[in-house]
């Protein structure tokens, strides 16, 4: 079973294209104690946009100590201008979410938020409630009126609106029942709405290309007429009807362009258009992707709401109207788990999307760790993701987070991994990064390496070594 995948890159949203004098000159600089005296010295200056690029940047920097004096300081001069920010806070609280300073997301819920969250539109409330969310920073009255303004003004919520307060929903855990309905109804009604729009679209296609087959047969029956009447004329005939069919066939590319030209306008204007309205853009299957997740982790018991997303993704894909990426892909093999789909025609369908995962360059650690975690559980131990999978880890496990890798290890032991390159990659990574496991995980690391023959003595070396350190530490406390 296979179709074709449109694989496209898209930059991450922290990949910031300055548009003001200041934020240009930001660019230059690496390490983070340089750049905060550029801001400290410049704040005074710094428009809007140039504060929102200043802690854009802060994200990309060498060496950043959000508890320095410098950063502090001018941390206090954006606080004290928080007035110019009222009427799109939520961009700000983004930056800090991803910063990940909760003292700074405290001081706007305080002073901006409190008394203002039911003045801002939808894009702004759920782009607040993911920043929240993201941070595990639950404020109880900060999101019941995220619940009221969900029930109020659900009805002309889009896609991407509702798939980020899914997520952050999800990552709290805190969905009412009565916000759940409303958020599954509206998608209900948005993929329906986009369903027939793509129908109308694929239509309308076809359509056009006969009607284009049609006009080019005709235009050459025409053609073919005109050459057998210029058979029984003269040699000055022949020369003028010559210059007419050079002219017919000219007319007949014209003909032709002009159909073209006309079907790609139509495609676009109805196409993008409809997508917009409906607030899908160019992201569509990431936020169907971000739904269905969202929903399978707040609840395991109603696998067919993932079912119905899942038909839609797939049918589109086939039909080239949609893409997809490793992210979304990700969150597919997390439903699998979580409802512990094992229906062989479902997972032949993430097999095969997840044969193009190598070619994605935003796959890291967090989404190796969920997949290994989701074949692990569905026993699955097909090449066409582990493949791809040991592709991954052979070149960047060494820079994973220390958790995902002991578990993605202990897993791939569990599955009877014997892959001696992947192996010999995860020895280098344990040296480095065991010593941040706790006792009982390096213990059983070192059981590992030692039982299925992957380890030599170097390996083994560095981990009783390891260990003796953590049994010192639970002996005489830390060093």
């Amino acid at each position: 079973m296979k179709f074709l995948l449109i694989v496209k890159r898209h930059a991450k949203i922290l990949n910031w294209k300055h548009d003001t004098y200041y934020a240009s000159l930001m660019n230059k600089y690496v390490y983070f104690d340089e750049f905060m005296r550029f801001c400290n010295d410049n704040k005074e200056k710094f428009s809007k946009r140039d504060i929102i690029a200043s802690l854009t940047y802060i994200h990309h920097m060498k060496k950043v100590d959000l508890l320095c004096p410098t950063f502090n300081c001018y941390n206090d001069f954006i606080f004290s201008n928080i007035n110019i920010f009222r009427s799109n806070i939520s961009t700000l609280v983004h930056r800090y979410a991803i910063l990940g300073h909760t003292k700074s997301l405290l001081f706007i819920y305080e002073n901006v938020l409190r008394n203002n969250i039911l003045n801002y539109d939808n894009k702004s409330v759920s782009i607040i409630a993911w920043s929240y969310a993201k941070n595990n920073f639950y404020l109880s009255d900060l999101f019941m009126e995220i619940n009221k303004i969900l029930r109020g003004c659900i009805k002309t919520m889009t896609l991407h609106e509702l798939s980020l307060i899914s997520w952050a929903y999800s990552k709290i855990n805190r969905l009412p029942p009565l916000e759940m309905v409303c958020v599954k109804n509206r998608v209900y009604q948005l993929i329906n709405l986009l369903d027939q729009e793509f129908n109308d679209i694929t239509q309308n296609n076809t359509v056009k290309e006969n009607y284009i087959d049609d006009v080019n047969t005709n235009i050459e029956e025409k053609v073919n007429e005109c050459e057998n009447k210029k058979i029984n004329k003269n040699k000055s005939q022949i020369k003028n009807s010559s210059t007419s069919y050079v002219n017919k066939q000219f007319n007949k590319r014209e003909i032709l362009e002009s159909q073209e030209q006309g079907l790609e306008n139509v495609y676009e204007d109805n196409s993008e258009n409809k997508i917009d309205i409906y607030g899908c853009r160019k992201n569509l299957s990431q936020d169907i992707c971000m739904i269905m997740k969202s929903y399978a982790i707040m609840n395991k018991t109603d696998p067919f709401f993932f079912l119905f997303l899942f038909n839609f993704i797939i049918k589109n894909i086939k039909n080239n109207k949609m893409m997809v990426t490793a992210q979304g892909i990700t969150s597919i093999w997390v439903c699998l788990r979580e409802y512990e789909i094992k229906n062989k025609k479902i997972i032949e369908y993430a097999l095969e999307l997840s044969r193009f995962l190598r070619l994605d360059h935003t796959v890291n650690s967090s989404m190796m760790h969920e997949i290994v975690t989701s074949i692990h559980k569905l026993k699955i131990n097909d090449r066409r993701i582990l493949y791809h999978v040991f592709y991954h880890l052979k070149r960047k496990c060494i820079n994973m987070h220390v958790q995902h890798l002991y578990d993605i290890i202990i897993n791939l032991q569990k599955m009877k991994i014997n892959d001696d390159d992947l192996w010999k990659q995860f020895g280098v990574a344990i040296q480095k990064k065991a010593i941040d496991l706790e006792l009982t995980q390096i213990k059983n690391l070192h059981n590992i390496f030692t039982t299925n023959g992957k380890g030599n003595d170097r390996i083994i070396g560095v981990l009783d070594t390891f260990i003796q350190i953590k049994e010192d530490i639970n002996a005489y406390g830390p060093i």
